[in-house]
């Protein structure tokens, strides 16, 4: 006959095997649902301040010399201005493509993943990929109609002498060809799991 101490044991394993699962999945949701929230708006307000600041020196650099100018301030600038942004959130702050223009923005494994789940399924709003002690947000970037200046079709939207100037900046250059609207990339933004600055 069963000791007191194994039957309680038993009943409690048995009660426990009997709990609805649909229960913990709900509250397990509930949870990530909250940080999701928090991560997608955080992510949502880094992306629209870098966009704003990286494009206003980008346009101002256009206009004061062409895209030669632009392309110069993007090779110098850009990174610097990027990591400023980073240090500003407290984050990790990258723009990623497949057909990158510096080598230094090509896709890791990861970027791979979601940048073909998003040619795939035209989907366009942000997501999230987490470990245990990263979370990273992800937005697609669209080229805008401004862009095929620099990264339109060559001879076309691009004169061959712009283009020549990118080359020398760029010699592995590969954002070329696009047209208005085409996935250009990603915005990565990497948090700390355990952080929770937003400003």
């Amino acid at each position: 006959m069963m000791n007191k101490k194994l039957m309680i044991l038993v009943f409690a394993l048995a009660a426990i095997s009997c709990q609805d699962p649909k229960n913990n999945q709900q509250n397990n949701r509930d949870t990530v649902n909250i940080n999701e929230q928090y991560y997608i708006e955080t992510g949502d307000k880094i992306v629209a301040e870098s966009f704003k600041s990286l494009s206003s020196n980008l346009m101002s650099a256009m206009k004061a010399g062409g895209v030669k100018n632009a392309a110069g301030f993007c090779h110098i600038e850009a990174q610097p201005l990027t990591d400023s942004l980073s240090n500003h959130f407290n984050t990790e702050i990258h723009r990623v493509a497949l057909k990158y223009r510096n080598p230094n923005n090509a896709l890791n494994r990861m970027d791979k993943v979601v940048f073909e789940d998003y040619l795939s399924t035209k989907q366009l709003q942000p997501q999230l990929e987490t470990s245990q002690d990263k979370i990273t947000y992800y937005k697609p970037i669209l080229l805008a109609k401004p862009c095929l200046k620099c990264h339109g079709a060559i001879g076309e939207d691009i004169s061959e002498e712009d283009y020549a100037y990118l080359t020398e900046l760029y010699p592995d250059d590969r954002a070329v060809g696009f047209k208005e609207g085409d996935l250009r990339g990603l915005w990565r933004i990497s948090f700390n799991a355990n952080s929770t600055r937003t400003e």
